[in-house]
This record gives structure tokens, sequence and C-alpha cells, in this order.
């Protein structure tokens, strides 16, 4: 059935499509959508720049499936799109050309396809935000438009769509966000299991083919191990905005001059995978010229927020940016002292001072952070070093409640949800104070909302999570040199995994927001921070509700200046 629908796919652009502006879609001009139009896999996946033309292939291949007499279940986010969707890419067709006017009729979120001659399938579109459709609606094929965008624990609901069709044809497509996981199956996490193609260009001079990169083909860029834009500029060193023509961009082999919008072809990174991959960038777009994408990048440089955009919307790449994440680098600065190691019976060899505690609530594991607060010579005004006493996944509460006793904890933050009720129970019986957090979007100038009297606090995630990314990169979190082995060797995936993204809410404004998923070790040591703030162990009586302090200015102390501190407080 795939060669069916491929096949029917370039007839139709070539004698009947349209653009939703009326034009004709030029494979000639456009060579790297060549393969997308024939591509005959029953599963792809784009990873898309911005106005790459996914959506429109989106379109032409519902057509070709649903004149192959296949139903199609199209997901687009959120159900406001509905009637944008069909305003603006399905109604301008059915009205331009009369190949569909005769064929396409609307009823509702339903686009019905045929003829009294012929009866051919349906498109029918739903949203991720509502599972109450997948349910319903038994499919052939689904396709997923802006997939990172979408509700993804409800995606999972739609392969058990396909499971009455002998085809259960799949197309996911996105503008990316950040990389994907196991526990975050957007856009990049289906690229990475596909066979993951990269558009190559030829170099005219040493014959390399290779593909574009724009940073290893356009410009040179420095940056610091916390992100700090250091220096950046174009390889084209003799180009300026004066001049008529382009930056040039060079080959990484030999330095020749490439021409991005030569015939090329797509090269699988990994021939293996499961599916059909595909990497679209703006770059090999004759709609756009380079001197558009330098300025877009000059501006975007020194902006975490704009840079993501132009990663993610010019690029089609994920953001990851070191400044918004915690790397391996970070990690392996922060390992200060020999490891540690927890006896209940040699309980002399944890430190005697009074800790404090933060414990992640998983469906198989409580992660624990446990922190001592040694005397550095030089602490931050609001902040004061924290040295791991503990870092680990136990199985019970009643395990957590004997390491409190060992490790002499006062005060511990504990993740209130989902299990409420255990939680509230072990806040009665453990030997220290204990409060319950729950996790909230706070709109306020506090960061934490605490009710002393009930022992509950409410948190801000992004902030508390900012305040773990900046004391880690400058200093002020010592971990043990065995890091790599802890929380059954799931610590430094679990620590580096979150990302810091911008993401778009309902209403249009934009916020930025930790990844979620594989991130039970990151969040406990947040909840630790909590509890440190909350039990006054910092420097200052004036540490409750200030994480954007400590978020916003830590990063902007010099790493030396800390690391200097960090290592004479050591001895």
């Amino acid at each position: 059935m795939g060669r069916e629908v491929a096949r029917r796919r370039v007839w139709l652009i070539q004698n009947h499509h349209r653009t939703h502006r009326g034009d004709r879609i030029d494979l000639d001009g456009f060579y790297y959508l060549r393969n997308l139009y024939a591509d005959p896999s029953p599963d792809i996946v784009m990873q898309c720049a911005a106005q790459s033309g996914k959506t429109e292939w989106g379109v032409v291949d519902g057509v070709a499936l649903a004149e192959n007499n296949l139903n199609v279940q199209n997901v687009q986010p959120k159900e406001n799109l509905k009637n944008e969707f069909f305003r603006s890419r399905v109604d301008p067709l059915l009205k331009a050309v009369q190949y569909y006017r005769e064929r396409g009729h609307i009823r509702g979120s339903l686009l019905t396809w045929g003829t009294d001659e012929f009866v051919g399938g349906t498109f029918r579109m739903t949203f991720s935000n509502t599972d109450r459709d997948f349910i319903a609606f038994p499919a052939d094929a689904f396709q997923v438009d802006e997939i990172d965008r979408c509700d993804l624990k409800n995606l999972e609901l739609l392969p058990d769509r396909l499971l009455g069709s002998k085809w259960g044809l799949t197309r996911r497509m996105s503008t990316p966000t950040t990389v994907g996981s196991v526990d975050t199956k957007n856009v990049n996490y289906y690229l990475e299991r596909s066979d993951h193609k990269l558009y190559h260009v030829e170099c005219p001079s040493c014959k390399m083919a290779q593909p574009i990169d724009w940073w290893k083909n356009v410009i040179d860029e420095k940056r610091s191990d916390d992100g700090r834009l250091i220096s950046y500029g174009l390889r084209d060193r003799e180009w300026n905005r004066s001049m008529l023509r382009d930056p040039e961009i060079y080959c990484r082999t030999c330095g020749h001059p490439l021409d991005r919008l030569s015939r090329g072809e797509w090269v699988a990174t990994n021939p293996l995978g499961e599916s059909s991959g595909y990497v679209l960038s703006k770059i090999h777009s004759p709609l756009i010229d380079m001197r558009t994408l330098w300025g877009e990048y000059d501006q975007a440089a020194s902006s975490p927020i704009a840079l993501q955009r132009f990663c993610n919307s010019v690029l089609g790449v994920p953001y990851s940016g070191a400044g918004d994440k915690i790397t391996e680098e970070i990690l392996a600065r922060a390992a200060n002292f020999e490891q540690f190691v927890i006896d209940a019976e040699k309980s002399e060899t944890i430190p005697g001072a009074a800790c404090s505690m933060g414990i992640d609530v998983g469906p198989r594991w409580l992660d624990v952070r446990a922190s001592w607060y040694p005397e550095p010579r030089k602490t931050h005004p609001v902040w004061r070093t924290r040295q791991a006493a503990f870092i680990g996944k136990v199985k019970t509460f009643g395990e957590v409640i004997e390491l409190i006793r060992i490790l002499n904890v006062a005060w511990c933050c504990v993740d209130a949800e989902p299990e409420q009720r255990k939680t509230l129970e072990f806040q009665k019986l453990a030997p220290c104070t204990v409060v319950r957090v729950f996790n909230r979007e706070l709109k306020m100038k506090e960061d934490i909302k605490f009710d002393e009297q009930k022992r509950t606090a409410t948190a801000d995630r992004t902030t508390i999570m900012d305040a773990v990314q900046a004391t880690t990169a400058s200093g002020f979190n010592w971990l043990p040199q065995n890091y790599r082995f802890l929380s059954e060797g799931q610590y430094v995936a679990e620590m580096t995994n979150p990302t810091r993204v911008l993401e778009t809410d309902a209403k249009g404004n934009l916020r930025y927001v930790w990844t979620r998923g594989f991130d039970h070790s990151f969040f406990a040591d947040a909840l630790d921070l909590v509890a440190c703030q909350l039990g006054r162990f910092g420097p200052t009586s004036e540490m409750r509700g200030r994480f954007r302090m400590v978020a916003h200015e830590l990063p902007r102390l010099g790493a030396s200046e800390v690391t200097d501190g960090v290592m004479g407080a050591m001895g």
C-alpha cells in the first residue's frame, strides 16, 4: 500500500495540487522535497523547521491515503486549531482545484472523499488534548501534526486505533523543541529510532558529500560550560552587509564554498532504523537567503529564548544549550570529595551536622537527596554550599525513615503527588520536620508558598529546577567522586536529561519550562533545595521565597571565582 500512496502523492502534485497560495509544488527547485513525496515507507517521521513544507505534504498525503480507500486520523495539538486548519488549508483547495472540489466534502471535522462512481476513504481531524476521539475512530493511518505541542500521554493511545487495519500507516511531523527520551516521546524521540536521514550536498572541490551544519559549515561560535556566549562570527570573514552576495558556506573538509541549493541526496545515519526519518532545515530552501538566516542568528546568539526559536524554527533541530541543562562537564566539576558510605552501624562516618533532604516519589522508587552544609571561605549572599550526604533510590518510606535517623535530617521535603495518602502517613511518622510539596505554576512574586501549620508548600517547578542548574554550574553543589554509580547507575542520565525550553501556553504567552520525564534525581535535588530554604540552612535568614535571585544571580559569578572559593574551603 505504501507504494500506491507514494505514487498518488507524486501524481497529485504533478497534475492537480496547489498550495494554499495557489502555487504548484516545484520539485525541480526544491530538490530536498523529492524523496518526501516519493517515499513509500509505512512509517514516516519529519523533524522540520517552521514553514518547511510538512503541512502541505500532510495534506497531499492525506488525500493520497483517502484516494486509496483508507481512513486517516489527523491529530492536531488542540481543538481550537480545527477551524483554522480547514479555513487555511482545506477550503482553499476545494475552491481552487476542480479535482478536489468534485471529490472532497467537509462535514464538521470529517473530510469524506469520493464520487458516485468512486468511493474513497475519510480524513478525520482529532485533537490530542482529549482522548475521547481517539477511542471512537478505527483508522488505517494516522498523521500527528506538531507532535511536540501535543499531549504526549494521550498520543500513546493512537497505535490502538490501527489494530483493526491490515495497513497501520503512521506519520509524525513537528518543529522540534528538545531532545526526546523514552519518557518524552516527541518528534526527536521518533527521529532517533528512525533511519535519521540528513540532506547531503557534494563539495565541488574535494567531492565530499556532507550535511550542512550551521556550526560546522556556516559560523564559528564559542561558549563557556555554563552557556555564556564568548564569541561568534561567520566563517566567511570577508562578507559584510553592504555586499550584494550572500555569506558563503564552506566545506568542513577542504574549506571550499558549497552550493546549498544544489541537487543533493538524503543519507541515512541509522540505516537499521525502524522508520523513515527526515530532518528539514531552511538552509536548503530557495525561498530564504543566507543573509536573512545570519541576521536571525545574529539577533538570537546572546538570548536563550531567541536562540531556541532559531534552532527549532530555522534549523529544525532540538535546542539543548549548555546554559539550559546540567551537562556531564558540570557534574564532573562538582565532584569535590571522596565517595560517602552509609552504614547504619557506623553512623559516625556521616557528618554530624543537621541535614536537609528531598524525596521524589516515583512509581518504582523513592529518589532521595540529602545534604549537609560545610563552611566554605566564600559564600553567596543568599546561598551556602550544599554537600551531598546521600544520593540514591530506596524502595520504601520505612527505609527513608532509617536514613533520616542515620543522617540527622532536620527538614525533609517530599513530592506530595501522586501518593498523597502515603506521603501524609510518612509525614506523621518521620523523626524530622516533613513538608509535603505540591508543584504548581506560581505567578506571584514568591517561589514557594509555605503553610507552616499544615506543613505543606506549593513550589514553582521551573524556578526550583532553575536553582538546581544554577547552583550546580556555579560550584555550590558538591557531589562525591563516585557520582556516576549512584541511583542504580541512573544519576548522570537523570541529571542531564531535563532541559529548560521555551513553551507557548494556551493564551500564546511565552514561558520557560523544564522538560518532564526521566528526571527523578534532578527533582529530588530540587526538593532538597526547597528543604534548604524552608529550614533556613543558608547563610542568611532571608532565604525563603528567593529562588529567583539564586537562579538569576549565580550564573553571573565568574567560574574561576567560584572554584577558588570552593577549593580553598576544602583546604
